[in-house]
């Protein structure tokens, strides 16, 4: 996490907490490491005030790490939250390549995991759950 927040440049008048629950395990930093920056940086990239704020808490889920990263933005429309995570899609106004929500995913799935959106509409903050397995695992044709 804090490699991860080390890469991204911040705006001043930001809040970034981090609170962690979890016990260290044992994974590929790179693709975890990816994930979090993409998610890092698209709170601060599609922030809509000079201000705001960045929790990151991490804790175990089961037989997962659980990294929630909420922001105060202006949201995720609930009719995008599945657009956002097909290649090249962006939301109308903001910029972007449309390309670290869907490699995000991606990565999450092919190490076993899962990444959920929860942002309402009419309210602000968007918050992204990635499950991240504490565990390696292989599959059968290891």
């Amino acid at each position: 996490i804090e490699d991860a927040l080390d890469m991204q440049p911040q705006r001043e008048r930001f809040q970034v907490s981090v609170q962690n629950d979890a016990a260290p395990f044992v994974t590929e930093r790179t693709p975890l490491e990816t994930v979090l920056r993409n998610l890092i940086s698209n709170a601060f990239k599609h922030h809509d005030r000079e201000s705001g704020s960045l929790k990151i808490h991490v804790s175990h889920a089961d037989r997962f790490c659980l990294f929630a990263i909420t922001d105060d933005g202006p949201g995720i429309p609930s009719a995008s939250h599945e657009r956002v995570f097909r290649m090249f899609q962006t939301l109308a106004d903001t910029a972007g390549t449309g390309i670290g929500l869907a490699l995000s995913k991606r990565l999450v799935e092919s190490h076993g995991g899962r990444i959920e959106i929860d942002s309402a509409d009419g309210v602000r903050g968007t918050t992204f759950r990635v499950f991240w397995p504490r565990f390696q695992w292989r599959s059968s044709n290891e």
